[in-house]
């Protein structure tokens, strides 16, 4: 599929705001060992002053995990056209450890639970905007201790036996939801628990990644890459589709893997980018 990194291709929506905006939350959870019994939970946010005036914006950032009495916030001053990342942790606020959390499991292996982030921004007491994620708590690793080092996957400390299939998204864009609610739900009803995102495609939908977290099915991520394609010319347009695609995505406890590329090799600094946007799972350059 030719122009990978074309531009928009999906429906988009324009939406107003106060002074102040919230971009990308984002929530990393780190449990404790051997019993998975808790969860401390990482939250970051991007604030964002789009406003010509020379006044810097005082406002207050809230965050909320609906349904489980945990709130926490903090106050943030941002410069006109400033972005910045504000992020909440466990040391600061205690109630973001999360006792017997309720884990996210592959398909047969236990339920999908999820939560809800939402967070706000607010000027005097004005909410000037709003975001809501959901995620799934859970630990996904994997290693090459084998004798063929062949690679095994573990979820919350146990070893999944991976039955696999490949997914080529819509080449001619003519994808639905309805579509992709069938296919994804033939793949789990014929036994599967891994879809392998091939590097070859476009970047798939939201509502791709919402059914793969409700259904159980690990997803192994790749970006656009494949052994007949020559590296983009423009390094910069690629690593922020990079960029945008996993902060879209990164929340979603079924994404599993990164991938550089399909039998291929990897655009430099992918790597750096995706441990520093991310962190939480695995990546190798090509998925041979």
């Amino acid at each position: 599929i030719r122009d990978r990194n074309t531009g928009i291709w999906k429906n988009i929506s324009l939406y107003s705001t106060g002074k102040v905006a919230l971009r990308h939350p984002f929530v990393k959870s780190e449990l404790r060992k051997p019993g998975y019994d808790q969860a401390r939970e990482f939250v970051s946010v991007e604030v964002v002053n789009p406003t010509t005036g020379f006044n810097p914006i005082n406002c207050t950032v809230k965050g909320e995990i609906l349904g489980e009495n945990i709130t926490f916030e903090k106050k943030v001053k941002v410069m006109r056209g400033e972005e910045k990342v504000l992020s909440f942790s466990p040391e600061e606020f205690p109630q973001l450890v999360i006792n017997a959390p309720r884990l996210w499991w592959p398909v047969n292996k236990g339920p999908q639970n999820l939560y809800e982030l939402k967070m706000t921004v607010s000027i005097d007491g004005v909410v000037c905007d709003s975001v809501k994620t959901k995620f799934g708590i859970r630990e996904i690793t994997s290693d090459t201790n084998t004798p063929d080092k062949s690679r095994v996957f573990y979820v919350n400390g146990k070893r999944i036996f991976i039955r696999g299939t490949n997914w080529i998204p819509e080449a001619m864009l003519r994808g639905s939801d309805e579509r992709t609610y069938a296919e994804l739900r033939y793949t789990k009803q014929s036994g599967i628990n891994l879809v392998r995102f091939w590097g070859g495609g476009i970047a798939e939908s939201d509502y791709f990644f919402q059914l793969c977290d409700e259904f159980g099915l690990l997803v192994w991520q790749e970006f656009w890459m494949t052994g007949d394609t020559r590296h983009p010319q423009d390094k910069g347009v690629y690593l922020s589709n990079v960029e945008s695609t996993v902060k879209r995505i990164r929340n979603h406890p079924a994404l599993a893997y990164y991938v550089a590329s399909n039998e291929s090799s990897e655009v430099t600094g992918t790597r750096e980018l995706l441990m520093e946007l991310d962190g939480t799972r695995g990546y190798q350059m090509q998925s041979e």
